[in-house]
């Protein structure tokens, strides 16, 4: 974070990269919760933690789709998963069904960006323009 406040902007390449800020709390928040098996306060601080961040990539997706494909574009998918993983977590924890939905909706998410990546690193791999020395 104060990198993205107080100094020059990553390259282009590596702003995938920035997606992976989702995944620390949210993996926080399943860590804990398996630990504890509540929703205590420090749960609640993690999982929204992952909210945060999420609803700050988000906002940052236009920009990444204008991002050509590198390998960089790999540091989503963990991210997504662990964020889908919360979602679940805390719907199971709350019984707050709107986070099952949240959850479906990341599910669903994390298949088409593994697809996408999948099919674009072969075709970079096919075409020359990924795994090459710059």
């Amino acid at each position: 974070m104060n990198r993205l406040i107080f100094h020059d902007p990553i390259p282009a390449k590596l702003q995938p990269t920035l997606v992976i800020m989702i995944a620390p709390p949210a993996i926080g928040f399943i860590a804990h919760t398996e630990l504890t098996e509540a929703l205590d306060p420090m749960a609640r601080i993690l999982f929204n933690a992952t909210l945060f961040f999420a609803g700050i990539v988000a906002t940052q997706l236009p920009r990444l789709l204008r991002v050509p494909f590198s390998m960089a574009f790999w540091a989503l998918s963990f991210p997504v998963a662990a964020f889908t993983l919360a979602c679940f977590r805390y719907a199971a924890l709350s019984s707050v069904q709107a986070f099952n939905w949240l959850g479906a909706g990341g599910l669903l998410l994390l298949i088409v960006v593994v697809a996408t990546l999948a099919v674009k690193t072969v075709a970079g791999l096919a075409g020359g323009t990924i795994c090459v020395p710059e």
